[in-house]
This record gives structure tokens, C-alpha cells and sequence, in this order.
């Protein structure tokens, strides 16, 4: 079986990566989609106090950025848990790649454009250009 990692954040561009992974599936059949939402975690020194009530807000925002990306792969019959990573995006969708022995990353492009991309930085860009396993950038 296909393993699929599929960075959602809430966004529309997301949920276009995700329409396009369940298409996928539907497509391949043998496929196993792993939605991942990736929460920056502060790095100030107040964090150490609040780190508690921190964690319990990235949970929930990464919680809340599941909610339509698992509903509409559920409504497809996809069989998906949703996992969350906390630190930098792009570092954690490819260890997780990795980790999971994945063959593929989906993910969303908010379509800057190359300019702004560069000038903004990107998460795609950075998967794109570390990634050792094919990614898909869903415009």
C-alpha cells in the first residue's frame, strides 16, 4: 500500500490538496492518506510558564484545522486519523515523511507566485526543495 502525507492548516488551499488526495484515492484504490497539521509552538521565555495552556491552544487549533479536511475524507470513505506536529512546518511534514515511510507529500499553495514566494518563504518550497520523496503542490 501507497502512503500518502497530507499537510492541511485550515485553508482553502488545503482543502483543495485534500479534494485532490481523495480524488487520488478514489483513482488508486490502494492508497493510505495520513492528514498531518503542523503548530508552531513560541519560543519566547514566557512559554515555560504557560507552556500548559500553549499546548492545550495549539491542540485545538490544530483540532480546528482538521475539521473539514477529515469530515470530507470520511465522507469518502477514507479511513484517516489526523496527527499533529508541533515545531517548524516544513522540518516536521519531511521527518514525518520519513518516519512514516511515506511515498508521497500533498500539500496546498496559497499561489503567491515566485517573487512573493521568495520574498515571504514558503512551506511548500521548502518541502519541495528537501523533500527526497515527490511532492504534489495543489494550486
Amino acid at each position: 500500500m501507497k502512503r500518502m502525507i497530507l499537510a492541511v492548516d485550515g485553508s482553502e488551499p488545503a482543502l483543495r490538496a485534500t479534494r485532490f488526495a481523495a480524488a487520488l484515492r478514489r483513482a488508486v484504490g490502494d492508497l493510505e492518506i495520513v492528514p498531518v497539521n503542523v503548530q508552531e509552538v513560541p519560543e519566547f521565555r514566557v512559554l515555560a510558564l504557560y507552556r500548559a495552556e500553549i499546548m492545550d491552544e495549539l491542540r485545538e487549533a490544530a483540532h480546528a484545522a482538521f475539521a473539514e479536511p477529515l469530515a470530507l475524507l470520511k465522507a469518502e470513505g477514507v479511513p484517516v486519523e489526523g496527527r499533529i506536529e508541533f515545531g517548524a512546518p516544513a522540518d516536521r511534514i519531511i521527518a514525518l515523511a520519513e518516519t512514516l515511510e511515506a511515498d508521497w507529500i500533498v500539500m496546498g499553495t496559497r499561489g503567491l507566485g515566485a517573487i512573493a514566494g521568495l520574498m515571504l518563504g514558503s512551506v511548500v518550497t521548502e518541502v519541495l526543495h528537501r523533500a527526497e520523496i515527490p511532492v504534489t503542490a495543489v494550486p
